[in-house]
Parts: structure tokens; sequence; C-alpha cells
């Protein structure tokens, strides 16, 4: 008896000793409810502050019910984390550019609020589901997919500036590990087709499908960009990470990425990676040129149906007979299908240079079509050239100098769409510079009429001249609509055809139509040779615009809400923040809610233009965007009190 007596003297003693050095340890972290967090790490052993981890906190949270009232739970929890916060602080690695360094990549559990980058733990420090922090890095899927996740959360985390975006980022990438852990994929970039849309159709209240299939492609983005060197086994490829002459780029219609997860076929998919990257870093096609035969040997390879024990190097001249006896049959015009011919021809050419085939299965020019030059005068009688020039200063000043360089340089619309700002000078002073807009949201007046296209559709069966079909629903013509908001379709169509046009592309700040306008194409005379016809009696076919609203919430430092402060939405490039240059105010309510209404597609700031009464100004821009028709974006704006001092001076009765 007297042993063990012994014992635990030396046990309450070993206690005291452990609980004074946490107690010094913990010094400087003013919380009134520490004193629980250390008595649990004496109950725990733990030598030091720095042995607290999330599994530790779970252990904590089910340690209290038993030593504390149910009320100050929520306490106790923010004082471990604070201690947490404390010891993660002091061990804190800045690289040379004064930014913390990223963490490595550990089989453990990641929890947002005990990140080492001070700025990741503050984006959640009014987080209510604290248990949607834990990033599981223990679970049983491969080690690769686990650094993937990690890789990409970290991208997101120091990438994602808007609160939205982050959000729909982290709950994506949350649902896509699971996902894959549950479906034992291995690899995010080499995800096929049918898993990706396995995936959006996950059924889930958190997530609209159009967000996870967004997801995916952040994901990908986010791998590609950050990798030592490309990797070419990828499915898809972002031209960002390539570093490709200028020359090569088209910025009038710049490309983003080439995908290959359209081509199943694995064998073929592979043949066409290591073409297109022969094209990018051998040749010095333009990457829009070597995206289109991209297109055209992708179709060609989805359209030949080969099984998996086949590919196309096995393809045999009556399979490619076949295959271009079908294609003559679309409606198709014969400038584009002989383009893809050719395309298709260098695909082959390359296949035989690399000795994957010995022989092309096919005569390229037994397969082209014949094409009857035709002389179109394009050129605009004197009579219009002095009307347009007489009528230009009616037009936007964008659309003004474009359409003077057309006429008086000779430049290409893609070459004056990528002129700079300092293109010309005069006595050293630029000869112009952007076009300002009086609108409330500076849309609908930079030209965004010249992005909507409009299809030609045959509404039932039409047979040519020449015996080519095309069938009820088919594309015959797609035309673009000029400044004037005009669209001319010029194929040559059989009397009698019945037709409709309905939009086939429209601007990014618009909602596409759905409407389709009938068009008969009627027989009006030998001596007529162009038919003019009005779609929709002549009238206007209107779009509306892409608008969501944002909704924000003013709190103080504990959470409570705050009445009267004024808020101002300002264009994304906006540098001045007064009530005079925002484009909408609002004020917050009773339960600090304010919102802006009928926002159009694009990216926003928010900013606090006024504060609250005995609050300080918070002059954070908050940035929002608008990508989907009826979107709500929710902000949460946080105020501090204003914190001042009394002096009392002491004085005798003289100086009184």
């Amino acid at each position: 008896m007297a042993v063990l007596a012994l014992k635990q003297v030396e046990t309450q003693q070993d206690a005291s000793i452990l609980q004074a050095r946490l107690q010094k340890e913990t010094s400087e972290v003013k919380n009134p409810y520490k004193g629980k967090v250390i008595e649990f790490m004496v109950s725990e052993d733990m030598e030091t502050i720095a042995d607290l981890d999330y599994p530790a906190r779970v252990r904590f949270e089910k340690w209290l019910p038993d030593h504390t009232d149910s009320a100050e739970y929520r306490h106790y929890l923010v004082s471990f984390d604070r201690i947490k916060q404390y010891s993660v602080s002091k061990e804190i690695h800045i690289a040379a550019d004064g930014k913390p360094v990223r963490p490595n990549y550990e089989n453990t559990i990641l929890f947002l609020l005990y990140h080492p980058n001070p700025d990741i733990r503050a984006m959640f420090r009014k987080a209510t589901k604290k248990h949607e922090l834990a990033w599981d890095f223990t679970r049983a899927v491969p080690e690769k997919l686990k650094r993937q996740i990690f890789d990409i959360l970290h991208y997101a985390l120091e990438n994602d500036t808007a609160f939205e975006t982050r959000r729909k980022h982290l709950l994506g990438l949350r649902e896509l590990y699971d996902f894959c852990a549950d479906e034992k994929i291995d690899d995010i970039e080499q995800m096929e087709l049918a898993q990706e849309q396995q995936f959006k159709g996950l059924d889930s209240e958190r997530l609209k499908p159009c967000n996870r299939v967004g997801i995916i492609s952040f994901c990908r983005k986010a791998l590609f960009m950050q990798t030592e060197k490309i990797n070419w086994n990828a499915h898809v490829w972002y031209m960002e990470r390539f570093q490709i002459q200028p020359e090569r780029l088209d910025a009038a219609s710049p490309v983003s990425s080439i995908s290959f997860t359209e081509v199943t076929h694995k064998k073929n998919r592979e043949l066409l990676k290591k073409y297109i990257r022969y094209g990018l870093g051998i040749t010095n096609l333009s990457v829009s040129v070597i995206r289109g035969e991209h297109s055209a040997i992708r179709n060609f390879l989805n359209d030949i149906c080969q099984d998996e024990n086949e590919d196309v190097c096995s393809v045999t001249p009556a399979q490619m007979d076949d295959y271009f006896k079908k294609q003559r049959q679309r409606s198709v015009q014969a400038e584009t299908y002989n383009k893809n011919v050719m395309c298709i021809q260098h695909f082959f050419n390359f296949l035989k240079v690399r000795q994957y085939i010995e022989r092309i299965p096919f005569d390229a020019e037994c397969c082209l079509k014949k094409i009857i030059p035709r002389h179109l005068d394009r050129s605009v009688a004197q009579e219009a050239a002095d009307e347009i020039l007489e009528k230009l200063c009616c037009f936007p000043e964008t659309i003004r100098i474009m359409y003077l360089h057309l006429w008086g340089v000779g430049l290409r619309i893609s070459e004056v769409c990528t002129l700079k700002g300092n293109a010309y000078y005069i006595q050293g002073k630029e000869w112009f510079d952007g076009t300002k807009q009086d609108e409330k949201f500076g849309i609908g007046q930079n030209g965004e009429i010249l992005s909507v296209q409009f299809g030609l559709y045959a509404a039932e069966d039409i047979t040519a001249a020449d015996g080519m079909a095309i069938p009820k629903d088919g594309l015959i013509e797609i035309a673009s609509c000029d400044e004037n908001g005009k669209a001319v379709f010029a194929t040559d169509l059989p009397v009698g055809a019945k037709l409709y046009v309905k939009e086939y592309s429209t601007d990014e700040h618009y909602l596409i139509s759905d409407e389709i306008y009938p068009v008969e194409f009627a027989y009006a005379g030998q001596e007529t040779a162009v038919v003019n016809i009005s779609v929709n009696d002549g009238q206007p076919m209107e779009n509306k615009l892409i608008r969501g609203s944002v909704i924000g919430k003013k709190i103080d430092e504990d959470g409570f809400a705050i009445c009267g402060a004024i808020f101002g939405l300002f264009k994304a490039d906006e540098t001045e923040f007064t009530e005079d240059t925002a484009i909408l105010t609002a004020e917050s309510n009773e339960i600090g809610v304010f919102g802006f209404e009928n926002v159009p597609f694009g990216n926003w700031i928010i900013r606090e233009l006024k504060a609250a009464p005995a609050f300080v100004l918070n002059e954070t821009t908050y940035p929002v965007t608008i990508s989907e028709n009826e979107e709500i974006v929710e902000i949460e704006i946080e105020n501090r009190f204003i914190v001042g001092s009394v002096q009392t001076t002491k004085v005798d009765a003289q100086q009184k």
C-alpha cells in the first residue's frame, strides 16, 4: 500500500509539473477558458502545445461533457483553437518573397483552421461548420490521388480571392475526392468521359451538375499548371503552360485548352496526343490550326467505331471508303469537307513517318469534293462607302476606330482586335485610348452584337439539285451579326424549301434564345436572282441579359448584425470608390443584410462607402462574380468598433 501511495504522489507531482510547464508555454495566449484545455492536455500526457491537432480536438470535444457545462462548449473549443494557432504561428517558414511557404504533403488530417499560412487560417475563422475544414489524407486511397487533392486544395486557397468562388471549388473538390475514392480513381488528369458523366449525375443538394463539371476542369488545370514538367499523359492540355511563339497565337480567337477526353478509345487517344504534341512542339503551325486539325481527327476517330482490340492503325481501305461516303451525305460545305479530309491525311502521314503504319489506307485526292469557284464581289460601292463615312459619327467610338483601320489601313479584323493602345503616336502622344461608356453597367455598347450568330436549319428533309440530302433539323449555314444586328445567309436553296432560323451562339453576357423563327423560301420569278426574306416580320430578336444577385451581411467581430452601413457595387477595374462612381448603392438593414439585384454577368467589386455609427470603415474590396442566370452570390463583411481612450489631467486650484 505504501508503494501504491508513493506512485500516486509521484503521478500527482508529474501532473503538477506538466501543468505548470503548459501554463508557462501558453502565457501569451490571453483567453479565460484555456484552463480546461491545459487540464485536458495533462490528462492526455501531452508534453507541449505542438502536440495539439485535429484528432486531439475531436477527443477534447468528447471529453468536455464530463468536465464542464454544455453552455460553455463553444468557448472552450475556441480556446483550444487559439492555443493551437499560437503554436502554429511560431513555426511558420517564410519564403524569399515574404510569403508563408506551402506546407509539404503529409499522410495526416489537414485542418484549415490550423494551417501554417495565417492568411488561409483567417479565411475560415468565422466558419460555422468546423468539421468541413478537415481534409483527411489518411484515407485508404492511392497516394497519387491524395497528393493531387492536396495540391488542388492549396491552388484554390492561394488563388481564389472571391469567397463564393472559393466555396464552390472547395465543396466540389470534397465531392470529387469522395467520388474518386469510391470509384478507385487514382489520377484526376486521366479521368474518363464516362466517369465525368457519372460524377455529374451524382445526387447532391450542395453542388449543381454544371459546377461538378466545372470543378473537374478546375482541378485538371490546377494540376497541369503546377507540375514541374509538362504532363503529356493528361487528357486535357492548357495552352498557358506552353511557351508558344507570339506569332503562332491569335488573340482574336484564343485557344485556352485542347481536350482528348472525347476520344474514348485509349490507343487512338494516345496516337492523337502524339500527333498534337508534334504539332505544338515541332511545327510552326498556329495554335488555332492545330486545334482545327485536332477537332477533325477527333471526330474521325470517334466515327470509325472500333473496339478496344483494334486501333486506327488497322483501318482498312474499305472502312475509309465507307467513312467518306457517309461524310459526303452530310450537310457540310465542300470547303469544310475537304479541309477535314486533308487533316485526316496529315494524321496518317504522321503515323506512316513514325512507322505505326506501312501505307495510308485512302487516296485523299479521290475523296475530295469538287469546288466550283464563284466570284464574290465584296467591294463596297463608292456611294455606300461615302454614306458610311458620313454617318460614322453615330457609331460607338470602338466601332468607328475599327472601321477606319479596316477601310484606311487594310488590316484584318483579327489584327485590329489585337492592336495595343500605344500602337500609334502623334508628336509623342497616344492616338487613341479606351472607350468610356455612360451606360449603368457598360454592357451592350461594346460590340457584344458581333458575337451573336444565327443558324439556318431545315424544317423538313430537303433534297438539293445535285442530289445532296439535308435532313430535318440539319444545320445549313451559320451567319454572324454585323454591328447593326443584321445577319445574312448566302446558301443557295431549292424553291419551296421550308426552313427556320434559331440563335446559334451569343455573347457571354446574354442568355441564348431557344425561339424558332419559321422561314419559307418561295418562288419570286425568274428575273429575281436574290430573294430577301425577313425573319420575325422584320422585328428585332432580343436577348435577355444573364443577371444575378449579390446578398451581403454586415457583422461585427462577434458575429452580430450591423445596421446602417452603406455599400457600393463597382466595375472590376474601378479604382475610385465613392457614391458618385458606384453603379449601385445599398444600406444594411436591421438584421445586417444588404443586396444588389439584377447584376449582369461578369466580375464586380463590393466596397463599403460609409460605416455604421461607432464602427470603423472597412476599406477591403470584395470581388464577386455572376456566372449563371439568377445566381445568388453571398458575402460577409466584418467591421470593428471604434476604440478610443480617455485621458485625465489633474490640476491645482490656481490652474483651474
